[in-house]
């Protein structure tokens, strides 16, 4: 608490000292060094508050249509993404304060621009400055690209030629080498920078083998796809090791994202073709038998069963819950982070449906910190369970709201946009829309973890209503929600209507005697 509070301290002490707009990023950062030979750290398994200080160059209130910046998060406890925002201040300054979970990736996004992924650690203090004209040339170029249909050529007996193996390596096609749009000081300022300058837009994927991937479905289901994609794979942490651009950080976790992909090119390939034959423990088979112990042999070889697997969140973890996998990674060789981030992944989706645990599946837990994320999700699971709505939702609106003009906001947790727009209109309830009539009430479901939810039910004002599996499926019978946000009024008569995003028709319904 005392950290947490100095943090904070500190934090505010450094606003107070910003008093004017930066015109361009200070000398320290742009002259800022790399130390090549600084190793990728342990990961950190704790809690504790982190703050983003994110500076907007030569920043002017009409570059951007909310003047807020959206964190989207995923740290070692979020399954889904989280959003954070933080307002522009008039000189260019959001500080976002942040519960973090352990390490987490993050990427800012203003109005429809974001960037890719920095990392950053619980009880860090991060500070990031934007030249935000640049990062929407590169956003939008490389929204375009996505776009572009690329045809490879590969037929069913393709072996991949030189010239392919070399595709969807580092590329300098933005020029953020020379030109970057982010720079960084505070915890990872090395690996960020290396991430930003060589590495744009490919996640927690530096390294990419995408091109094995477009292979998988054109190969004959036998052992060779295997052996190309493992090629591809030692090809491509050899050129890591080599490239002399990259500090020691970023070619580590650079070089275990490539056995995290081929981990994961195994599993699917696996599952898809011999899903069967493998998982069954109890087949005398003799060549799936083989076949299994060279698979197991093969994934186990890889090195990706360590806690630095923490960095790369890039696995649906309940593949691991199959026999086949079971048996490659035992209790014995199973690191502390695999097991756990399994099991809460779990137990975090049976809570959100408020199912109860027993006493003896918290205790499978090995890490104190995977315990008390658990234990903070049960608490929330006890506070909210006395909270559900019987009956006719709409009915109850009515009903609790004779009268009333309300604003119904559909949305969840992990929607950016959701969550803009709520923080966009918090200050408003103050000014435009005060109004003795005006009520808001924010409506999500299950897809919402409840210990996340309850965090916006805290600082947003209105009722909030989270409704369980049969709820939705009735609301959804009578009010059909498409997208999210979505924002619903009800009139004075108790009419609902889709206001489509216009919030004047919300102020206008209000006016109206």
């Amino acid at each position: 608490m005392k950290q947490t509070f100095i943090t904070l301290l500190l934090a505010f002490a450094v606003v107070s000292l910003k008093g004017q707009v930066l015109q361009s990023v200070p000398e320290r950062v742009l002259n800022h060094q790399m130390d090549m030979k600084a190793p990728l750290p342990e990961p950190l398994f704790k809690m504790d508050t982190t703050i983003v200080r994110v500076h907007i160059l030569n920043w002017e209130p009409s570059m951007c249509a909310y003047n807020i910046v959206n964190l989207n998060i995923q740290d070692l406890s979020s399954f889904l993404p989280l959003n954070y925002t933080g307002q522009i201040n008039n000189n260019g300054l959001a500080v976002i304060s942040i519960p973090l979970r352990g390490v987490a990736y993050a990427s800012i996004g203003i109005d429809n621009d974001f960037s890719d992924s920095f990392l950053f650690n619980p009880g860090d203090t991060t500070d990031v400055y934007v030249d935000l004209p640049r990062m929407r040339e590169v956003c939008r170029a490389h929204m375009k690209k996505q776009t572009e249909r690329v045809d490879y050529g590969f037929g069913r007996d393709d072996v991949p030629t030189a010239e392919q193996m070399k595709h969807y390596m580092i590329s300098n096609e933005y020029g953020l080498d020379t030109q970057p749009f982010l720079w960084f000081e505070g915890g990872f300022a090395d690996l960020n920078t290396a991430l930003h300058r060589y590495m744009p837009f490919l996640k927690d994927n530096p390294w990419n083998m995408d091109l094995e991937n477009r292979l998988m479905v054109n190969k004959h289901l036998s052992d060779r796809y295997i052996d190309d994609m493992l090629k591809r794979r030692d090809y491509l942490k050899k050129q890591i090791k080599k490239d002399k651009r990259l500090p020691l950080c970023a070619k580590q976790l650079s070089s275990l994202s490539v056995d995290l992909q081929a981990e994961r090119c195994l599993r699917s390939f696996i599952q898809n073709h011999y899903r069967d034959g493998l998982n069954n423990t109890d087949s005398s088979s003799k060549e799936n038998a083989m076949l299994k112990q060279r698979y197991i042999s093969i994934l186990r070889s890889l090195g990706t069963n360590t806690n630095y697997r923490a960095y790369l969140k890039h696995s649906d973890y309940s593949d691991f819950s199959s026999k086949f996998f079971s048996e490659v990674f035992t209790n014995n060789e199973l690191c502390d982070y695999l097991h756990d981030i399994t099991l809460l992944y779990n137990y975090s989706s049976r809570i959100n449906k408020d199912e109860k645990l027993s006493g003896d599946e918290t205790g499978r837990l090995r890490m104190p910190f995977y315990r008390d994320i658990l234990q903070q999700q049960i608490d929330a699971q006890q506070i909210v369970e006395s909270e559900e709505y019987d009956g006719d939702i709409l009915e109850y609106l009515r009903n609790r709201y004779n009268g009333k003009v309300v604003l119904i906001d559909f949305w969840n947790t992990a929607c950016h946009g959701c969550i803009m727009k709520m923080n966009y209109m918090e200050p408003l309830k103050d000014t435009v829309f005060k109004h003795p009539d005006a009520a808001f009430v924010y409506i999500t479901d299950h897809v919402s973890p409840v210990d996340r939810w309850l965090e916006f039910r805290e600082r947003i004002r209105g009722e909030h209503i989270r409704l369980n599996d049969k709820q939705k499926e009735e609301l959804d019978s009578k009010l059909p929600i498409k997208a999210l946000p979505t924002y619903i009024l009800k009139d004075r008569q108790g009419n609902f209507r889709n206001i489509n995003g216009n919030l004047n028709d919300f102020k206008i319904e209000l006016d109206k005697q």
